[in-house]
């Protein structure tokens, strides 16, 4: 018999594995981690990379995995793969390895046709490989505005050099004209009737 005591003591231990999370609200999609390795979340959009062994629940036979270490990819959140992997997946982090439980709403439903039963639940090894973030869309209306704005600021930063440069040539040419005129050269006037 178990003092209260040791029981407390033994629901801290360390080597104890945590419940199954239910991820999808509904014991459709139930996550067990296995080993955490506290890596980034995924968010929809990001392409995650997983290696994983898929089974029956009910016989434990093997019907799919990932073959010669190369992981599986897909975007996250597309529905590219069955649902449940989008519902576990968001709740794992980049290193963790995990037993992912789906019912057959969120598996194959009806089966495969060949390997998976219909109504069949499934279980599968996961490994959460690497995740590669989604490139963020460029606002294109954004972007040209900003172009627009950066050339019409250098444009009027030019401008103001060229009416600069002009002004300071017109009064070097006054100066000149003023210098001409005390020294006593000669007068435009002069000029015109020596020719």
């Amino acid at each position: 018999v178990l003092s209260l005591e040791n029981l407390v003591a033994l629901a801290s231990f360390d080597g104890l594995k945590k419940a199954p999370l239910d991820a999808s609200g509904d014991g459709g999609v139930r996550v067990k981690v296995k080993e955490s390795c506290g890596g980034v979340t995924p968010e929809d959009g990001d392409t995650v990379q997983v290696t994983y062994v898929g089974r029956l629940e009910e016989t434990g036979k093997e019907f799919d995995r990932t073959h010669g270490g190369y992981a599986f990819e897909f975007v996250l959140g597309e529905g590219k793969v069955v649902k449940g992997f989008d519902v576990a997946l968001r709740h794992l982090r980049v290193g963790d390895k995990a037993e992912v439980v789906l019912t057959a709403d969120y598996g194959y439903g009806d089966g495969d046709g060949e390997d998976i039963p219909p109504n069949a639940t499934l279980v599968f090894d996961v490994h959460f490989v690497g995740v590669k973030r989604r490139q963020q869309k460029v606002d294109d209306h954004g972007r040209l505005a900003d172009i627009r704005a950066a050339r019409e600021e250098a444009e009027g930063a030019l401008k103001e050099k060229r009416d600069a440069a002009k002004l300071k040539a017109e009064q070097a040419k006054a100066t000149l004209a003023e210098k001409k005129k005390k020294a006593g050269g000669p007068s435009k006037k002069k000029r015109q009737g020596r020719k």
